[in-house]
């Protein structure tokens, strides 16, 4: 895939999608595989338009945290199968915030060389919102229905509330697999391998969105073996953490696994986080924590 950050460029014949895309939930997938279907048989290439800040983002001045980073971004298309040729990230500014519906249709056609277009039912560009797929006549038009999950509309936003509520199961069910983080293992203060519960200290980037804190069961992708594993988000009291740590204990012999890039996926949340004052009931709690966890990947 070419990444490129403006729309100076020598676009070919493309098939186009326009949207964050954030959540890559069903809903978006749908979108890539509708889009590089029809690239491929219109003999185009396939191009995703990206705003940074998204335009909600530029007019409310909230800054969201990403439910996947451009890394896992890569590795969600790699296991669909999905070849996207360009993906544009484009500023989002008073220029661009400005553009009437018409201008933003000539920026498609006349500078990414937009020969189809492919959005949701909802899609709306230019000035106000005031565009709709419905005036796009230099080019070919595909309206993707909805992806719903228990009649509610599969959004980013039904995502994010989900993930902010640990409810790993809607989530599951919206995205089509196991919300996941992929990170480096890297040294922490080795409290747990202190206590006789190595952890892998996940270098999480920063502006990822993660669950609330809480030790989560998980399974931890390590190259192409898949471990049964119990995640703690959150701040250690104890070793008098203030940042937000993901540490995951493997259960079963891993090897040494640190500077190597792992995948943790969420299955369940098991308990809230508790704050311990010595580290006694902290090992304590770990005990009856990995025996829960053991008991439900028994039982699975």
């Amino acid at each position: 895939m070419e990444k490129i950050h403006t729309f100076d460029y020598t676009f070919p014949p493309s098939a186009v999608a326009v949207g964050k895309f954030d959540a890559f939930h069903k809903g978006h997938i749908n979108v890539f595989r509708t889009l590089t279907d029809i690239a491929k048989n219109k003999n185009l290439k396939s191009v995703i338009i990206s705003f940074l800040p998204s335009p909600y983002e530029y007019f409310s001045g909230i800054s969201e945290k990403s439910i996947f980073t451009n890394v896992e971004r890569d590795y969600i298309l790699q296991k669909h199968g999905i070849n996207i040729d360009i993906w544009v990230k484009i500023p989002f500014d008073k220029t661009i915030a400005e553009l009437s519906a018409k201008a933003f249709v000539d920026v498609l056609t006349k500078k990414v060389n937009c020969k189809h277009i492919v959005a949701g039912m909802d899609f709306c560009f230019g000035h106000n919102r005031k565009g709709k797929l419905s005036v796009i006549s230099a080019c070919g038009v595909t309206e993707i229905i909805f992806e719903e999950s228990g009649n509610i509309k599969i959004s980013s936003g039904e995502v994010r509330k989900a993930l902010s509520n640990a409810d790993f199961a809607a989530l599951r069910d919206m995205l089509g697999f196991n919300w996941f983080i992929v990170g480096e293992v890297k040294h922490g203060k080795a409290l747990g391998r202190k206590l006789g519960f190595p952890t892998a200290n996940l270098a999480a980037e920063k502006d990822k969105l993660l669950p609330p804190d809480g030790v989560y069961l998980t399974e931890t992708m390590i190259g192409d073996v898949c471990y049964n594993s119990i995640t703690n988000v959150g701040r250690s009291d104890v070793a008098n953490e203030r940042k937000r740590l993901v540490e995951t204990h493997i259960l079963g012999e891993a090897g040494d696994i640190y500077d190597r890039e792992i995948t943790v996926q969420f299955i369940k949340k098991q308990r809230d986080a508790i704050r311990f004052a010595t580290l006694d009931e902290l090992k304590k709690q770990l005990l009856v924590d990995i025996e829960t966890a053991k008991e439900y990947f028994n039982k699975k």
